[in-house]
């Protein structure tokens, strides 16, 4: 489990809204395999940090200027509700590879970043 996950989850909902003067209405998350920890367990303890981020649990003081602030403070009271949120399982550990064919040098390649 991530430690002072809602303050992450704080600080990048604060930069979205500085970038676009809105909040997000989706939120996607990757989340490792957890091998021996229980999936449900943590599953809990990061929707309450999401859910108290998102309703203003944390430090605003590093936003830029007080006026962006009292605007975030506004969109949070406003908004009042939890985005959407898409939480998917990565496992690491897998014997699956992906390749690609690269016509120059006519040789079986790994797939390009990105």
């Amino acid at each position: 489990m991530i430690k002072d996950f809602h303050i992450y989850v704080g600080e990048l909902m604060r930069e979205f809204f500085q970038h676009n003067l809105r909040l997000p209405n989706k939120l996607v998350f990757y989340q490792v395999d957890l091998g021996n920890e229980s999936f449900q367990t943590v599953l809990d303890h990061e929707l309450k940090a999401i859910e108290e981020a998102c309703q203003g649990k944390y430090d605003c003081s590093t936003m830029k200027s007080s006026k962006q602030m009292l605007f975030f403070s506004i969109a949070l009271y406003v908004h009042n509700q939890i985005p959407r949120i898409c939480i998917v399982l990565v496992k690491k550990h897998h014997n699956t590879r992906f390749f690609s064919w690269d016509d120059k040098s006519n040789q079986v390649t790994n797939v390009p970043p990105g």
